[in-house]
């Protein structure tokens, strides 16, 4: 889900699974450069890992090596800002002011409404009523 309305745009929430990833894209101004390609399977969405593939850890789960090119002016990098795992799987996600809303379920439960901050601190749950 991008988030236009806070930043104009240059935040991505991922949510798969049981896994949540805040992504801001940002503007790099630097002549382009070849690139490097080389994220291996534990770097992977599923498994939360954000190596650059050399073995460091940083924040960026694309550092500047794994940059977009979207013309030859300037490059744009996807910057993992927050990342987390929940106890419940993810059916839908939505910003909500400075927090996330969640929908979530577990197996032979209803379905819930979660706001979480973006650090994974629970701010609010609500069980949804359903009708047979």
């Amino acid at each position: 889900v991008w988030n236009e309305r806070g930043d104009g745009g240059k935040t991505l929430v991922i949510a798969w699974a049981d896994c949540v990833k805040v992504v801001k894209i940002e503007r790099v101004d630097a002549k382009p450069k070849a690139l490097k390609h080389d994220l291996s399977r534990s770097a992977s969405f599923a498994s939360g890992d954000v190596s650059d593939g050399a073995g460091s850890q940083s924040g960026d789960y694309l550092s500047k090596s794994h940059a977009v090119h979207f013309n030859t002016t300037c490059t744009h990098a996807a910057k993992v800002v927050s990342m987390f795992q929940t106890e419940y799987y993810i059916a839908g996600v939505q910003p909500f002011g400075d927090a996330l809303a969640l929908l979530a379920w577990t197996r032979g439960a209803a379905p819930e409404l979660h706001v979480v901050s973006k650090s994974n601190t629970t701010l609010y749950v609500d069980v949804l009523a359903m009708k047979d």
